[in-house]
């Protein structure tokens, strides 16, 4: 557990929160078939980003996300970076790296409170393109720059996508950049768009390719829970503003909290609707009893987007879970 997940994981238990994910923008430069988002003109206009900080500032919020679409692409980019950096706010960057520029970094670099996620598509120029319907060009740009972001002294998670047409070279691709020190995960997690267009699941792992992409995850088994189980920090440690000013439990989860500025963070938090949704977003029981429970990512996000429910069961979930079971029973028979 890194010390991010585990300062977020410790403040859900607290009921604090303490995280704000902002959406700047719905625009991104690349079109990749498998992303579960939809692409728009849309971007957070300067005066609702500030009223966000304000609020933000006031209740004592800790770290802030930038996410988008590609967060970089919005043209007010590196100042609403600096006003959170100066508000003594960690901020993480949720992008695909391929705006990631030496002035920009140079900018930046006066702080260290910064985290960078990296989704890396593919292995190779040919490969990204494939993914992302982007010039392959673009792939040594993203390449290049986890070695800014690095020299800057900056945060750094790799992330890779696990998809079927990569998983012979995503194992030896993983291994290279560990080796060049840099901290990298994979990622297998598919969601239908927002508007219900299944085509990014036809992109998911196989049975078999999941199984060999296991060997590559690195995860402990999870603890059963016992009694009424959170399914999560959504609206316990954290909160969304999308790019509208929409107040939502997370991202994914685009249930209604008010909007600002009618309604503030202060009052959302306070409010009967948030409530009534952490009282809600629970482990369902037959998951809690389930003999995949220990090897499952549930997340409710997903549990919405494939079956409408924030406590429905998607059956991508339980597949994944099942597979998970298999690989760690057969590679730790000792561990139940």
């Amino acid at each position: 557990m890194t010390i991010w997940e585990r300062f977020r994981y410790e403040t859900a238990a607290q009921g604090k929160i303490t995280a704000l994910d902002l959406e700047l923008t719905k625009r991104c430069n690349l079109s990749c078939a498998h992303c579960y988002k939809l692409r728009g003109p849309q971007m957070m206009d300067g005066s609702l980003f500030h009223r966000v900080l304000d609020q933000a500032r006031e209740l004592g919020i800790f770290m802030i996300g930038f996410n988008g679409g590609e967060p970089l692409s919005h043209p007010q980019f590196l100042p609403f970076a600096r006003r959170v950096l100066e508000e003594g706010i960690f901020l993480t960057l949720v992008t695909n790296g391929t705006l990631i520029t030496e002035q920009m970094v140079h900018e930046l670099s006066a702080w260290k409170g910064i985290r960078f996620q990296v989704s890396l598509y593919g292995h190779d120029p040919a490969s990204f393109s494939a993914l992302t319907g982007a010039p392959g060009s673009l792939w040594e740009k993203a390449l290049h720059s986890l070695e800014l972001i690095r020299g800057a002294g900056f945060h750094l998670e790799v992330i890779l996508l696990a998809v079927d047409q990569e998983i012979a070279h995503i194992g030896g691709f993983m291994a290279s950049l560990k080796n060049q020190g840099f901290d990298t995960w994979v990622n297998p997690i598919l969601f239908p768009r927002e508007d219900g267009d299944e085509t990014p699941l036809k992109f998911a792992l196989s049975n078999e390719n999941y199984l060999k992409l296991s060997q590559l995850e690195d995860y402990n088994p999870i603890p059963r829970c016992e009694g009424n189980c959170q399914a999560c920090g959504a609206g316990v440690s954290s909160l969304s503003v999308d790019v509208f000013g929409n107040i939502v439990p997370c991202l994914l989860i685009r249930e209604s909290l008010g909007k600002i500025p009618n309604t503030s963070l202060a009052d959302a938090l306070g409010g009967e609707t948030l409530k009534n949704f952490i009282k809600k977003n629970s482990i369902p029981p037959q998951c809690v009893e389930c003999d995949y429970y220990p090897h499952c990512v549930r997340c409710p996000g997903a549990s919405v987007f494939t079956t409408g429910l924030l406590t429905g069961i998607s059956g991508e979930t339980c597949r994944m879970a099942r597979l998970r079971q298999i690989f760690h029973s057969s590679h730790h028979p000792d561990h139940h």
